[in-house]
């Protein structure tokens, strides 16, 4: 899953370091900010942030009406060792009660 996103910072936060939360991402995710990878994460259940340092060229500090393109890839693979929940190891649901989830699925 790719997403993409260009984000306008808020005026009020002119001066402030930049950090954007993830609730969860299903299951390897890589974060860029303007092209520069700002975070990787491996694990579909469990929170991380993304530094979005060097915006705007002010290291990492938030300029007035900055702007800011953000990238998100999140990779699942069907194969190798990870964390399964309730999701069954087939593509299609079988044999559990949860629907599979795949890319970002709580909050960010």
């Amino acid at each position: 899953m790719w997403y993409r996103r260009v984000l306008t910072l808020p005026l009020t936060w002119a001066g402030r370091r930049v950090l954007l939360h993830f609730g969860a991402v299903d299951h390897d995710t890589t974060v860029w900010a303007d092209g520069v990878e700002a975070a990787r994460h491996r694990g579909g259940f469990t929170p991380f942030t993304a530094d979005l340092g060097g915006l705007g060229g002010l290291g990492g500090l938030a300029g007035s009406g900055d702007e800011v393109v953000l990238t998100v890839r999140a990779r699942d693979p069907r194969s190798g060792p990870q964390a399964r929940g309730k999701q069954a190891v087939p593509y299609a649901d079988h044999d559990c009660h949860c629907t599979r989830v795949t890319g970002i699925w709580q909050t960010v």
